[in-house]
């Protein structure tokens, strides 16, 4: 494949992460652990060994969802060096500049779309007594960052421990406390996360070269932008909302334009939405398909 520029990496980074997002989505990967935590939690192991299910809340739905988004990245970027080449003397070689400018790009996505979607203001479920017996409790906020790392440094050291890694998290994030009976669960996702971040990586990467440039003019992103929603279906208009989210348009500008178009209901919502941080979230999540229906969003009533 032709080589990518340097310009086009951001874009692309947001476009493989928003690719992983949507399959962890279409695949049900989210809910499939979910399922297994119940089957296990009313099998006659579990009556057994005295665990009780959880009640499924949204922060144990959404705890899955960074553990899967986190090692699915992290997945993603091992798998950089096939695609972000270059070639001297007839020999194709891993281009090491572009593939460090892109795990940057891919990690900055990760880390506002946790913040979009509110992982982030989720903490760390940590040990925090081991007297009379062993407490789990509340720690930092969740850090994408800190994930990446620690998957990194555990491939460095010994290929497969990243994926014992994940099977912690998973754990964790399901039942703290009995977290080690929960492990082997994470473990079995290894291969589906690593196909899916696979075919986003490929799927975004391979028609990298084909991408425009980003503009740098302000005036012609707009243009380019109008030209884009005018008379397009809610779908269409969900989508390129969210991308221009993390495009050339910021916030305010995108809404003062979308707001024109008042032909279609959607658009004049989606321009009273973005106008506030605090509605990012909807957006996010309605694009995804979560949390909001087209009826609804149409109304704009999103309280």
């Amino acid at each position: 494949m032709v080589v990518p520029s340097v310009e086009k990496l951001d874009r692309l980074a947001i476009d493989v992460l928003s690719g992983i997002d949507n399959s962890l989505f279409e695949q049900n990967i989210v809910e499939f652990i979910l399922d297994t935590y119940r089957q296990f939690c009313r099998s006659d192991e579990a009556l057994r060994l005295d665990i009780s299910e959880m009640p499924i809340t949204d922060e144990i739905r959404l705890r899955p969802r960074f553990e899967s988004l986190c090692f699915s990245t992290f997945l993603a970027s091992l798998q950089s060096s096939k695609f972000l080449t270059d070639k001297k003397w007839f020999v194709k070689r891993p281009n090491q500049r572009l593939i460090g400018l892109f795990d940057g790009a891919i990690a900055a996505a990760l880390i506002e779309l946790c913040n979009n979607a509110g992982m982030s203001e989720l903490r760390e479920i940590t040990l925090v007594a081991i007297d009379p017996k062993p407490t789990f409790g509340l720690g930092d906020h969740l850090d994408p960052l800190n994930r990446l790392e620690e998957y990194r440094a555990a491939f460095v050291k010994e290929r497969g421990s990243e994926l014992e890694r994940f099977g912690k998290w998973i754990g964790k994030a399901l039942d703290g406390p009995n977290y080690p009976l929960f492990e082997i669960i994470g473990g079995t996702f290894g291969e589906p996360l690593l196909q899916l971040s696979d075919y986003a990586m490929a799927d975004v990467l391979k028609r990298g070269a084909n991408l425009p440039l980003p503009m740098n003019n302000q005036e012609d992103a707009k243009e380019q932008l109008r030209t884009q929603i005018a008379g397009c279906n809610f779908a269409m208009a969900k989508a390129l909302v969210v991308r221009s989210l993390g495009g050339s348009i910021i916030p305010k500008e995108l809404a003062a334009l979308l707001d024109g178009f008042t032909e279609n209901p959607c658009l004049e919502t989606a321009a009273k939405l973005i106008e506030y941080d605090q509605k990012f979230r909807a957006v996010f999540e309605l694009a995804r398909g979560g949390g909001f229906t087209e009826q609804l969003f149409r109304k704009g009533d999103i309280e």
